[in-house]
């Protein structure tokens, strides 16, 4: 192995350590540099699909924490093997699709190249590492479920799969880890930061 490949893998497992405070700085840079949004109609889409894989990691989450510290199969988990990464890549592509303009092609094409880039660079170790490590932890159930459960694109019968028992209003105000509201409330500012930047045309 090279020095250069060397090199990458410490910033890619530093990056992966740290990708939560490296989100929020991507994200600021991203709002502040990146996005131009113009449509009211593409804005609201793209709204849409964020709020969806904000209230997906919400329910992962509550899903996790009913697991009791066993492989959770059921839920989110019964449709995806990553719903957290997926809501992520939701929200993430929901502040794209609000970005959409006709008069801003190039900077609307550049900002999804690079959080493409940015999510191969992170999370496709990360879900690598973290199946690794869950395959060791649980050896008899974690083949089988992975059969069956795809890591990130749903199958097309999900919808006749879901599982709600999990989602509970009152229960997201009682979470042990406020993580995900910040998670959610984060959208949210992020979001009112591009519709001023509609409104005002920056």
């Amino acid at each position: 192995m090279s020095r250069a490949e060397i090199a990458m893998n410490r910033l890619r497992q530093t990056a992966i350590k740290r990708r939560i405070k490296l989100n929020r700085v991507m994200l600021a840079a991203l709002l502040l540099f990146m996005t131009h949004p113009r449509s009211h109609v593409f804005f609201f889409f793209g709204l849409m699909i964020a709020l969806a894989g904000s209230l997906l990691r919400l329910w992962a989450r509550l899903a996790l924490d009913d697991a009791g510290g066993e492989l959770q199969q059921s839920g989110p988990y019964q449709i995806v093997r990553h719903p957290l990464y997926l809501g992520t890549i939701l929200q993430a592509v929901g502040m794209w699709v609000a970005c959409f303009s006709f008069r801003k092609v190039f900077s609307f094409g550049l900002l999804g190249f690079i959080l493409v880039a940015y999510f191969l660079f992170i999370y496709k170790e990360a879900i690598l590492l973290e199946e690794e490590g869950l395959s060791l932890r649980w050896p008899k159930n974690w083949d089988c479920y992975m059969m069956e459960t795809p890591a990130l694109i749903p199958k097309a019968d999900f919808l006749d799969r879901l599982d709600w028992s999990h989602w509970r209003w009152s229960k997201i105000m009682d979470m042990p880890d406020s993580r995900e509201l910040r998670n959610f409330m984060a959208c949210l500012g992020a979001f009112a930061v591009l519709w001023l930047k509609l409104i005002y045309y920056l």
